[in-house]
């Protein structure tokens, strides 16, 4: 085991859908987890704004990646301010609040096991 992996005691992914209702899921390093109304999706969400491949985000060092998959339909980050801004390409974040369609996807940095 690299230090790296050792270190990473892995990154939460939370996802809220219009009811309120929340799911979370814990992120290794290097995981891909796909956003989109198809049902083998990791984060499937069902919203006639979401096609089937929306989105990818990745688990890379310290933070996320963030790709839009559809370009017509790109999948939101709120910024600073609470606005809304669309994901044209690539994004880089270490934490942040996705929008895909009406469904919340928070993204929290990684918790490293020895502050465990």
């Amino acid at each position: 085991m690299d230090l790296a992996t050792k270190l990473d005691g892995g990154a939460t992914v939370v996802v809220i859908d219009p009811s309120g209702a929340r799911r979370s899921l814990t992120a290794t390093l290097g995981m891909r987890l796909f956003v989109g109304s198809d049902p083998s999706a990791a984060i499937q969400v069902i919203d006639p704004r979401v096609g089937p491949g929306h989105a990818l985000i990745e688990r890379l060092g310290p933070g996320w990646i963030v790709t839009s998959l559809d370009p017509a339909n790109p999948i939101w980050i709120l910024d600073d301010t609470g606005r809304p801004v669309p994901v044209m390409e690539q994004l880089g974040v270490k934490s942040a609040t996705l929008l895909a369609g009406s469904t919340q996807v928070l993204l929290y940095p990684p918790v490293s096991q020895e502050s465990r």
